[in-house]
């Protein structure tokens, strides 16, 4: 499934890109976490409770951010198993400077297999759009 949009912040593109550049930083943003651990700058290991339905458990998971020498592209790429389901997704973010501000631009391809799968397409979308919701949520209240 493919999800996009996009949102304003008020801030540099440098800054608002810097937020997530690293894995600490990016760590920050992700709801759910249940324990966690940074391998390297840029991978993060993590087990995150979630679910669809009544398919919820623990997922292990592995995030690496590549790309992470621009202020403008990044890229994260990920993906987990847990509760007889896997997952995979491919995350685009555009920075764009707009006056003071900042315009970020999101593609995601999501990927979903096992039990999880099972539950429908509209499911499945909703819950994976709720879950992007709490990110960028995360992430927009970083600049207050």
């Amino acid at each position: 499934m493919k999800l996009n949009g996009d949102f304003d912040v008020e801030s540099s593109r440098k800054d608002a890109s810097a937020k997530i550049l690293s894995a600490e930083g990016l760590l920050k943003f992700i709801p759910d976490v249940v324990e966690s651990k940074i391998v390297g700058n840029h991978e993060i290991d993590a087990t995150i409770k979630a679910g669809i339905a009544f398919i919820k458990g623990k997922f292990r998971t592995k995030i690496v951010i590549s790309d992470a020498s621009s202020e403008e592209i990044v890229n994260i790429n990920g993906s987990g198993t847990g509760s007889n389901s896997s997952l995979s997704f491919n995350v685009g973010i555009k920075f764009d400077q707009t006056g003071t501000g900042c315009k970020i631009t999101y593609e995601a391809e999501v990927n979903v297999a096992g039990n999880a799968a099972t539950m429908g397409q509209r499911v499945i979308e909703k819950a994976a759009r709720d879950y992007v919701e709490k990110i960028i949520g995360n992430f927009k209240k970083s600049f207050r």
